[in-house]
C-alpha cells in the first residue's frame, strides 16, 4: 500500500510564496514601454468607465431584469450538443488531474476526495429524477409526499427503467473491490472520473437542451482544469469571493424589481443552503486531510455544476437558472470598459515607443473625454432612457434644436466636468505615487497566478455573455456604441444595397410598389370613428369557437357576432409577441434579431403616429412589463398619450399579481375607466388592449372559467381553454363598457393576436417561437365596423403586416407618403391573390402564396440555396372554418435567407430608402424598369 505521509503540494515547480520577482506583469509593461505614469492613468480611466457603467446598470435595472429573468423554453441546437459533450470532456479531465495530484498526499486523501465526489454527483443524480415537470424532492417540500413514500420512486430508477442506477452503483463498487484488492486503490477517483463521463453521456442527456447552463458550467470547468494542470500556486479561497459578490449583485438588483426573487422559493433557498454548508465542511475536510490545494482549485467547477444542474423540475426554476447564468456572465458588461482601456495603453505605449520623452497630457485629455462622454451617455439615458448613439442625433436633425434642448443642462454639465477633473488627477497622482513607491508592479509569483486566472476567467466570461446573453441597453461601451450606430460604421460592416438594387430586389421578393403607397379604395371618405385594438396574446383559431373551435370558448363575443367581420385566413408574421407587434404596429416585416427594432428603434411611422397626427388620442393598456424584449424602447416616441403596464396600471398595488403582470380583470376595470373618460370629454381616441393572458403556466385563471379538466399529463390543452373563457369574458365586457356609454356605435373594434401555442398534446412540445405549422400560424382577425352591421367572413389572404393599412383604409385615412409598409389593405380591390405572404419563426419558415401554405426548416438551408417545403397544404374555408389540406404534389423550393437579408438592410437603412422614395424625380429615373 501507497504511504499516507503528507505532503505540501505548494513545493512542486514553485519557490517560496515570500520570494520576490520583477513578476510577469512587469516585464510585461516595460516591454511596452508603459511607465507608472501610463499605468496609473490607464487604470484610472478604467476605473472611471466601470463605475459609470455600475450606475447605468443600477438606473436601468427594470430594463435589465425584464429582459433576462423572463424567458422561454430552451430549444435543442448544435452548440447545446457541443456543449454537452465538451463539459463531459472536462469533467474527466478535472476529476483525473484531481485524483493525480490526491495521490501524491496518500491512500487517506484520495479515500476521502473520492467520497466527497460521490456525495456530490449522488445529489446531481438524485435531484435529477423527476416525475413530469417536478423532481422528488418539490412534493416532499409542499407536503404532498412524505420522504418514506419517496421509495416507490426511486425504486423505478434503480431496478425497473432508465438510468437503471442499480446497474451503474453494482459496476462501479464491483471495479473499486478489484482495485482495493489489488493495491491500487490510489487510482480510484480515475475510476470515478470514468463512471462520471460516461452517466453523464448516456443518462443525463436532457441537459443538451440546457445551452447557456452548459457553457457557464464548461468555462468554470475549463478554468478548474488549467489551475489543476498548470497552476504553480495554489489557488487562493479569497478569489472565490469576487464571483459570489458580482451575483448577490446582480440577484439584489433584480430583487428590487420581482418578488419571485425578494422571496426566493424555499427549494432554491433549500437547495443553495444545503450545497453551501455541504462544500464547506467538504473543504474542511479537505484541509484535515492534505488535498486542500487541488480541491480549491476544482470546487467552483463543482459547486455551480451541482447547483445549475440540480435547479430543476420545479416551479420557475428556468428563470432561477437563467439568472445565474446572467450573474455568471456578468463582465460581460465591462467588455467593452476593458477594450477602450486595453486601446489607450496600446496606444500610449506606441507613443512613448516613438517618443521616449514625449508627455502624456494627451492621454489626459483623451481621459477625461472618455470619461465625459460616459457620463453624457449615463445622464441621457436617465433623462429620455435612450443611449447616446448616432442614431439619437441624427432623429434631432437640427443642431441648433439640439442645443437648444441642452442648455438647460449645460451648467450642471459643467460642475460635473470640473469635479470629474479634480477627482481625475487626484487619482492619477495618488496611484502614481503608490506605483512608485512600491516598485511598481513587484508581485509574488502565486499572486501572479491567481491573479492572471482571475483575468481570464473574467474575460471569458465577458466573451461568452457578449455573444450568447440578449442584447440590453446596457451593453456596448458609450464610444463604441455611438461609433457603431453611425451610417459609415453600419456599410462597413454589411454592405448596403443601393437604392436602385434595393427596390429591385423588393420587386423580386414580391413587396409592394412603394412608388404608389395608397392603392386602397379612392373614394372612401374619411370617418370619425373611435378605436378600440385588442391584439390577444397566443390566441389562434384552432380553439375559438367564432372560427375553427369544436369547443365554446367565446360564448360572450358571440353576442357581438352580428357586428363582426371575421377574417378565416389571418397568419401570424412571426411566432413571437414582441415581433408579431412590430408587424402588427409598423406594417413591416419583423427580424429575428428583435433588437433591431426595439433597442434600435426603425424610423418607420407606426399606427399611433398616423392616428396621433390625424387627432386621436393614442393609449395602450398591457398587463405585463414594457421593459420585457424591449417593448417599452419600441414604443417610446411613438405619440402614446399613456401607457400603462403592470407596475404603472391603476389600481395596480391592490390588484392580485400572476407570473406574467396583472390578472386581466384589474387591466380590464382600468381600460374600462378610461371609456368612460373618453366618453366625457368626447375626444376621439385609439385605445390598445394588450393582455397576458392565455400564456403559460395560464396560472390563476379564476375557478367559474375552469370549465375544462386535464386529461393526460403535459397536455395543457384544457388549461389553456380555461384562459380562452376568461379572455372572452374580459375583452366582452370591454364591449360592453362601450354600449353602456354610448360608444360602440362610434367606434371601430378590431380582434386579433400575435402567434398560436404548442400545447403538448398527445407528447408533443409545448410553448411557441421556433416552430410553424398551418395551424399555429392562423390567428384571428374581427372587425366591427358600427356602419357596417351584420355578420360577414372575408376570405381574403393577410398577416399582421396588413392590419396597419386596413386600418387606415377602414377609417378613410391616407398612408404617410414614402413610407414602406409592405402590407395591403385587407379591402382593396386590387389585392392580388399570388403576393407572397412571409411567416417567420426562430427555427422554421413558411410563404403563403394564393391558396397556398409552404412551409420549410432554416436548419435545412445553407447560404441561399432554396430548400424543398417540408409541408405544402391547400388552404380551405367552409365560412368561418378555415382547414388546411395536406399536397402531395411537390411545391418549388423555398428560400428565406434573401428575405431574411434583405428585411435586415431594410430596417438598418429604412430612412435612407424612404428619403430616396420622397425625391420624385430621381426614383422614377432609377427605379425604371429596363
Amino acid at each position: 500500500m501507497a504511504s499516507n505521509k503528507t505532503v505540501d503540494l505548494n513545493e512542486f515547480g514553485t519557490s517560496s510564496p515570500n520570494s520576490e520577482h520583477p513578476g510577469v506583469l512587469r516585464r510585461w509593461c516595460k516591454s511596452f514601454a508603459l511607465s507608472p505614469q501610463v499605468v496609473s492613468r490607464v487604470a484610472v480611466i478604467l476605473g472611471a468607465l466601470c463605475v459609470i457603467k455600475l450606475v447605468l446598470l443600477i438606473s436601468l435595472r427594470k430594463h435589465v431584469q425584464e429582459l433576462h429573468w423572463r424567458v422561454n423554453l430552451d430549444t435543442l441546437s448544435g452548440l447545446g450538443v457541443f456543449s454537452f459533450y465538451a463539459v463531459a470532456v472536462v469533467l474527466v479531465g478535472c476529476l483525473f488531474q484531481f485524483g493525480r495530484q490526491c495521490q501524491a498526499v496518500g491512500v487517506r486523501a484520495v479515500r476521502a476526495a473520492n467520497a466527497t465526489v460521490l456525495v456530490f454527483s449522488g445529489l446531481v443524480i438524485f435531484l435529477t429524477f423527476h416525475e413530469g415537470d417536478k423532481n422528488l424532492v418539490y412534493p416532499v417540500m409542499t407536503g404532498v409526499l412524505k420522504w418514506w413514500q419517496l421509495w416507490s420512486y426511486l425504486s423505478l430508477n434503480l431496478f425497473f427503467r432508465p438510468p437503471y442506477l442499480a446497474v451503474w452503483v453494482f459496476g462501479y463498487v464491483a471495479m473499486y473491490y478489484v482495485l482495493a484488492r489489488t493495491g491500487r486503490e490510489r487510482h480510484v477517483l480515475t475510476l470515478t472520473a470514468v463512471f462520471a463521463g460516461l452517466y453523464w453521456v448516456f443518462c443525463l442527456r436532457e441537459f443538451m437542451v440546457r445551452r447557456d447552463d452548459l457553457w457557464v458550467v464548461l468555462l468554470f470547468g475549463l478554468g478548474s482544469l488549467f489551475m489543476l494542470q498548470f497552476a504553480r500556486r495554489p489557488f487562493r479561497a479569497a478569489w472565490l469571493l469576487l464571483p459570489a459578490i458580482w451575483t448577490l449583485f446582480t440577484w439584489f438588483l433584480f430583487s428590487l424589481g420581482e418578488v419571485d426573487l425578494a422571496n426566493l422559493q424555499p427549494y432554491f433557498l433549500m437547495l443553495t443552503g444545503c450545497l453551501t454548508v455541504l462544500f464547506v465542511a467538504a473543504t474542511l475536510m479537505a484541509k484535515r486531510e492534505g488535498f486542500l490545494n487541488p480541491w480549491l482549485n476544482l470546487v467552483s467547477f463543482l459547486f455551480v455544476g451541482t447547483l445549475l444542474l440540480s435547479n430543476a423540475h420545479y416551479p420557475i426554476s428556468i428563470n432561477y437558472n437563467n439568472l445565474l447564468g446572467f450573474a455568471a456572465k456578468f463582465p460581460s458588461y465591462f467588455l467593452g470598459e476593458l477594450l477602450v482601456a486595453a486601446i489607450v495603453a496600446i496606444i500610449a505605449a506606441v507613443w512613448l515607443r516613438l517618443r521616449a520623452t514625449g508627455n502624456l497630457k494627451w492621454l489626459d485629455l483623451v481621459g477625461i473625454g472618455l470619461i465625459g462622454w460616459a457620463i453624457l451617455d449615463l445622464r441621457l439615458t436617465q433623462l429620455m432612457g435612450v443611449r447616446l448613439g448616432w442614431d439619437l442625433i441624427s432623429f434631432a436633425n437640427d443642431p441648433k434644436m439640439m442645443l437648444k434642448m441642452a442648455l438647460p443642462y449645460l451648467p450642471l454639465l459643467a460642475v460635473v466636468m470640473l469635479a470629474v477633473c479634480g477627482a481625475y488627477f487626484l487619482a492619477v497622482r495618488r496611484l502614481t505615487a503608490s506605483l512608485n513607491s512600491h516598485g511598481f508592479v513587484r508581485e509574488s509569483a502565486g499572486k501572479q497566478s491567481a491573479g492572471w486566472c482571475l483575468l481570464g476567467g473574467f474575460a471569458m466570461f465577458a466573451v461568452l455573455g457578449a455573444v450568447i446573453n440578449k442584447p440590453d441597453n446596457v451593453r456596448g461601451q458609450s464610444v463604441f456604441r455611438f461609433v457603431q450606430t453611425s451610417p459609415v460604421w453600419r456599410s462597413a460592416w454589411k454592405p448596403t444595397l443601393s437604392p436602385k438594387e434595393f427596390f429591385q430586389e423588393s420587386q423580386a421578393l414580391g413587396m409592394p410598389d412603394w412608388r404608389r403607397p395608397d392603392q386602397a379604395r379612392e373614394d372612401r371618405p374619411r370617418r370619425d370613428l373611435n378605436v378600440l385594438l385588442i391584439f390577444q396574446e397566443s390566441t389562434f383559431n384552432q380553439h375559438l369557437s367564432l372560427f375553427s373551435g369544436d369547443k365554446e370558448t367565446q360564448p360572450e363575443l358571440k353576442r357581438y357576432q352580428d357586428r363582426m367581420e371575421v377574417f378565416p385566413n389571418f397568419f401570424s408574421s412571426f411566432a413571437s409577441s414582441i415581433h408579431a407587434r412590430f408587424a402588427a404596429f409598423a406594417g413591416l416585416y419583423p427580424i429575428q434579431d428583435f433588437s433591431r427594432f426595439t433597442l434600435e428603434p426603425v424610423p418607420v411611422k407606426s399606427i399611433f403616429e398616423l392616428l396621433g397626427e390625424n387627432g386621436y388620442e393614442c393609449s395602450m393598456f398591457y398587463s405585463s412589463f414594457y421593459d420585457y424584449t424591449g417593448f417599452r424602447s419600441f414604443l417610446r416616441g411613438r405619440n402614446l398619450a399613456a401607457m400603462y403596464d403592470a407596475d404603472t396600471m391603476p389600481g395596480a398595488n391592490s390588484s392580485e399579481r400572476v407570473l406574467w403582470g396583472l390578472k386581466e380583470e384589474a387591466v380590464t376595470r382600468a381600460i374600462r375607466q378610461q371609456i368612460r373618460k373618453h366618453a366625457a370629454d368626447g375626444k376621439r381616441f385609439f385605445l390598445t388592449y394588450v393582455p397576458a393572458a392565455p400564456h403559460y403556466p395560464y396560472d390563476k385563471t379564476p375557478r367559474e372559467f375552469c370549465k375544462f379538466r386535464a386529461q393526460t399529463f403535459r397536455d395543457f390543452t384544457p388549461l389553456y381553454l380555461n384562459a380562452l373563457l376568461y379572455m372572452d369574458w374580459n375583452i366582452a365586457s370591454i364591449l360592453d363598457e362601450l354600449k353602456e356609454t354610448g360608444l360602440l356605435d362610434q367606434t371601430l373594434v378590431v380582434i386579433t393576436s400575435d402567434h398560436g401555442e404548442m400545447l403538448g398534446e398527445n407528447g408533443g412540445p409545448f410553448g411557441h417561437g421556433w416552430r410553424i405549422t398551418p395551424e399555429l400560424a392562423n390567428v384571428p382577425l374581427i372587425i366591427m365596423d358600427p356602419d357596417r352591421k351584420g355578420y360577414r367572413v372575408n376570405a381574403n389572404v393577410g398577416s399582421q403586416v396588413d392590419l396597419l393599412p386596413t386600418l387606415m383604409d377602414t377609417l378613410g385615412l391616407p398612408l404617410s407618403p414614402g413610407e414602406l409598409y409592405q402590407g395591403r389593405s385587407l379591402y382593396q380591390s386590387t389585392l392580388s391573390d399570388d403576393r407572397p405572404v412571409y411567416l417567420n419563426s426562430y427555427e422554421d419558415f413558411a410563404v403563403v402564396a394564393g391558396e397556398e401554405i409552404r412551409i420549410a426548416s432554416r436548419r435545412d438551408e445553407r447560404g441561399h440555396e432554396p430548400v424543398p417545403p417540408g409541408l405544402t397544404s391547400q388552404i380551405r374555408n367552409l365560412g368561418a372554418v378555415t382547414t388546411f389540406v395536406e399536397s402531395n404534389q411537390a411545391g418549388p423550393s423555398l428560400s428565406i435567407r434573401r428575405f431574411d437579408d434583405f428585411q435586415e438592410g431594410l430596417l438598418r437603412n429604412y430612412a435612407r430608402y424612404r428619403d430616396f422614395l420622397l425625391t420624385p424625380q430621381t426614383s422614377e429615373v432609377t427605379l425604371r424598369q429596363p
